[in-house]
């Protein structure tokens, strides 16, 4: 049998460890949202570009955007204007 204050080391250590595995698990979905949403930014910006190279008028692109990428219009203007800005 275990001395009490073994086990309540176990424990601790345990605990400790399940404590640093969900922080890291919450940074690991982090970066992966944050990834999702720089390459989704990049297609976005890349569909901007092709329309524009075809001269589709300025809000056909942005309501195209809104409704390629089911995003308000607000939001489909943003990445329009990104595009502007970089450009």
């Amino acid at each position: 049998m275990m001395p009490e204050n073994l086990t309540l080391e176990r424990a601790a250590l345990q605990a400790e460890w399940q404590q640093k595995t969900i922080k890291e698990q919450i940074e690991l979905r982090r970066q992966l949202r944050k990834s999702r949403e720089a390459e989704r930014d990049k297609n976005t910006l890349g569909l901007i570009k092709a329309l524009e190279k075809r001269g589709t008028p300025t809000p056909e692109v942005v309501a195209m955007i809104a409704d390629a990428q089911s995003i308000s219009q607000a939001e489909a203007q943003k990445y329009y204007d990104q595009l502007v800005v970089v450009s």
